[in-house]
């Protein structure tokens, strides 16, 4: 008996959830159905992908904070245009005032809690370790091993 394999993706066809499922599937042959996840906006879509991701997965803490420096902008676009559009709803016809402090304020908070990291503080103290990593020469690889988790943002960096 062959288990139905399932993959999730946006109305362009792009898979937002499942892609080595669909890759072995098509390897072996087997139709893999597709869900089709509509009125998701570009934000919505990254911000799903991590967020289905980190819930099957058994991921640590520095993998979580990478994750949600992934989605970080996509939380604040989303957050801004909540708080746009709130704006607009409570006062017609007045100018909208600056939102950017109050998405900045609560954007590491969302974050944690979408990745499951508990409080912004402490995502925003791995973010900064991150940052730093970033900037390294080898950043993006350091990166890349924090995400399969061959290192934890605690290491010394190599060379240090």
């Amino acid at each position: 008996m062959v288990r139905v394999i399932i993959h999730d993706v946006g109305e362009d066809g792009n898979i937002l959830d499942g892609h080595t499922r669909s890759a072995i599937a098509a390897e072996l042959g087997i139709d893999c159905p597709r869900i089709v996840k509509t009125g998701l906006t570009e934000h919505e879509k990254r911000i799903y992908s991590v967020e289905i991701n980190l819930a099957r997965r058994h991921a640590t803490a520095d993998q979580k904070a990478v994750a949600g420096r992934k989605i970080e902008a996509d939380i604040a676009a989303r957050a801004k245009a909540r708080m746009a559009l709130a704006g607009e709803r409570s006062a017609p016809g007045k100018p909208a005032t600056d939102v950017a402090p109050f998405v900045a304020a609560r954007t590491t908070d969302e974050v944690a809690r979408t990745v499951g990291l508990g409080s912004g503080r402490t995502y925003e103290r791995q973010r900064q370790v991150i940052a730093q990593i970033e900037d390294e020469p080898d950043g993006e690889q350091l990166i890349a091993n924090v995400e399969r988790g061959d290192l934890t943002i605690r290491d010394p960096l190599p060379g240090a």
